[in-house]
């Protein structure tokens, strides 16, 4: 039995798509401070289905209204945008793979020594094992991480879905006579 293949034909579906990224992206704003990862993932997940939903129905439009080749060339313009590519990519992890790998994130930061001015009569040869170790604190933040992607996991995916949505609006929204 071989299945259907379906093509969006219709940009409200797009747009609906943009919201439900959206509604989820608010989900995840709201857990970052929790200590709930399983459900802080199931959340991401579906966020990442919606945002890999709008890039393929985007596809079918333009690929209903201009043919293949310009729905190929407006996706290969897409992922030359960091950060859909960079999304786009942790969605196929998501749904192909065993899911993008998240944390939680953390500050590290020196703490002032007390001893100012002052050394000790040993301070040039009494050297610390581990010279970098000491004075140092660790802060866990109110947020989540990718693994390979440095920065606010929640900010990732809104930087993502911008840039998605600005380039869905700028072809499929009706140009205004001037």
């Amino acid at each position: 039995m071989k299945m259907k293949i379906f093509k969006a034909t219709t940009p409200e579906g797009v747009f609906q798509k943009i919201r439900e990224s959206r509604y989820f992206l608010k989900m995840m704003a709201g857990l970052q401070s929790t200590q709930q990862a399983e459900e802080f993932g199931f959340i991401l997940s579906a966020f990442m289905s919606a945002f890999r939903s709008v890039r393929f129905r985007f596809f079918g439009i333009i690929e209903a209204r201009h043919g293949r080749a310009a729905a190929r060339k407006q996706d290969d313009e897409l992922l030359g945008v960091d950060a859909i590519f960079f999304l786009a990519e942790q969605s196929n992890v998501e749904v192909h793979g065993d899911g993008p790998r998240i944390f939680r994130r953390f500050e590290v930061s020196r703490v002032p020594s007390a001893r100012r001015g002052r050394t000790s009569r040993f301070a040039g040869r009494a050297q610390s094992k581990w010279p970098h170790s000491h004075g140092l604190t660790i802060k866990e933040l109110d947020s989540w991480q990718f693994w390979d992607k440095p920065g606010d996991l929640v900010k990732v995916c809104e930087r993502a879905i911008d840039e998605l949505e600005k380039a869905v609006r700028a072809s499929l929204t009706p140009k205004t006579a001037a």
